[in-house]
């Protein structure tokens, strides 16, 4: 029979195992928080638009004694806290859009040209945008801009297709005045033509629309014009007269 001293020194050996281990992991995640905090400092001094995030965490481990016939009780729990660290984007979006950043302070580990070991290349930013390819870096500066040119591409793309929205709406608003004084046509509207549709004959025009010294002006052409085969030519000539 195990005497109960016994017992108690081996749950006393099983937890000093155990809190070897988890000061082992706590001392990793010190080491990774200073990083996050030098990166973030180095950042700040360029820009203000990024944020250092840290979430409150905790480390559990379970100290466990094993009995004879492998009864396993846990007599004793060991929980250390940590923070998990990550840096965001904070700048200036278009609208609905997730800049899909993930920002994150790591080890560049590279593998060797052939395959006999890994290299370590120290702490590094590590950016992924989208899912895509991971991109290390130690200059703050190569890291911000590679950001500041995808917002940039964000933007570009928002003020192309406002444009083109405006440019509808317009076109059609004009289009409208024009050519349906009695409110009797149906009009479809895409990026470059309007379709008009009445119950005679479809018309297809394509649009300009120019914007110089904030006054904005649009231009119709005819595409083409389907008339009802029992149109007189006189009634399309006059639509065409009409439209032009």
């Amino acid at each position: 029979m195990v005497k109960t001293e016994s017992i108690r020194d081996l749950v006393i050996k099983e937890k000093e195992r155990i809190t070897g281990i988890v000061k082992a992991q706590i001392e990793c995640k010190k080491i990774e928080e200073n990083e996050y905090d030098r990166y973030f400092n180095l950042i700040k001094k360029v820009s203000n638009d990024f944020e250092l995030v840290k979430t409150p965490r905790n480390i559990i481990k379970n100290v466990i004694y094993t009995h004879k016939n492998n009864v396993r009780t846990i007599v004793d729990k060991i929980s250390v806290p940590y923070n998990v660290c990550k840096i965001i984007y904070k700048g200036k979006l278009p609208p609905n859009i997730n800049p899909g950043f993930s920002i994150a302070v790591e080890k560049h580990i590279k593998n060797s040209r052939y395959g006999w070991s890994d290299v370590d290349l120290g702490w590094k930013l590590k950016l992924q945008i989208n899912f895509g390819k991971e991109f290390y870096y130690k200059s703050i500066r190569h890291f911000i801009k590679k950001i500041e040119d995808k917002v940039n591409s964000y933007w570009t793309t928002y003020n192309y297709e406002k444009k083109i929205e405006l440019d509808k709406k317009f076109a059609l608003e004009e289009a409208k005045k024009r050519f349906n004084p009695n409110g009797d046509k149906r009009f479809f509207c895409t990026k470059d033509n309007i379709e008009i549709t009445t119950p005679k004959n479809n018309i297809k025009l394509r649009y300009y629309v120019t914007n110089e010294n904030d006054k904005r002006e649009v231009s119709f052409v005819i595409q083409y014009i389907k008339p009802d085969k029992n149109l007189p030519q006189k009634e399309v000539d006059e639509l065409i007269n009409f439209i032009n």
